[in-house]
């Protein structure tokens, strides 16, 4: 994530995007067979494996659910954003070269915020961090409703990404925490989180850019900020149902 804006900007800028594109493919293929030649991995026997029933258990898990709804927002709103401000940049005369140093800037401060998060999260539970990051993401896109200079544009396109780190730094975890309580497997948990993520990473930039061409930007971000606060809301409701429920001796 560090990396690739600076690849697909500056490098790229530099050598061409048929050379980039050519150099990561080789890196691929080198990856794949160093992965051939390496031991495969179990998942322990006692834990579900089956897919079906699996899903039905993963359904039924709350944590699980909150997993889902932090990962789908978060790739809802990263793929829309992701459309959205570097073609308001680019008009603003921002080069393709500066939009791949802001992302990387802003990658940068994400990994430093995935780390404290889970380690945050760790020692006072993902779901207060959960509900937060929903709002701080709402919270930030709504500034972009204002009518922002080039420069606070690009600021706001660093800032944002840390902030929606959140929801990475915390809704993994909380689909690995929700595996352990209902006896999954972590791998078959975060393939289903990996599943919600890439329809959401699809949703997003399709949605986004017709709200946007059809109503303006502006109402295309007005949408994000309602999810933000909707996911927030609904992740509160799983939080008092899990209070709710009988502790288990």
């Amino acid at each position: 994530m560090i990396a690739g804006p600076v690849l697909g900007g500056v490098v790229a800028g530099a050598i061409g995007t048929r050379s980039t594109f050519l150099a990561l493919a080789a890196c691929s293929l080198l990856l794949a067979v160093w992965g051939a030649f390496e031991p495969d991995a179990r998942a322990p026997a006692e834990r579900e494996s089956s897919f079906l029933p699996a899903l039905r258990a993963a359904a039924a898990e709350r944590l699980i659910a909150v997993s889902f709804i932090v990962i789908l927002l978060v790739a809802v709103i990263g793929g829309t954003l992701q459309v959205l401000m570097p073609l308001h940049l680019g008009d603003e005369g921002v080069t393709q070269s500066a939009l791949g140093l802001l992302y990387a800037g802003g990658a940068a401060l994400g990994a430093v915020t995935i780390t404290t998060t889970g380690r945050l999260g760790d020692r006072t539970g993902r779901l207060p961090l959960a509900r937060a990051g929903c709002l701080a993401t709402g919270g930030a896109v709504a500034v972009l409703l204002l009518p922002l200079g080039t420069d606070l544009f690009a600021f706001m396109l660093v800032a944002i990404i840390p902030i929606q780190s959140v929801l990475y730094g915390v809704g993994y975890p909380l689909g690995a925490d929700g595996a352990d309580r209902a006896g999954l497997g972590h791998g078959l948990v975060l393939g289903l989180i990996n599943v919600i993520w890439g329809a959401g990473a699809v949703v997003g930039p399709v949605l986004g850019a017709a709200v946007a061409t059809h109503a303006g930007d502006r109402t295309a971000y007005a949408l994000l900020v309602v999810l933000s606060v909707g996911a927030a809301a609904a992740i509160a409701h799983l939080a008092r149902g899990m209070r709710a429920e009988p502790t288990i001796p």
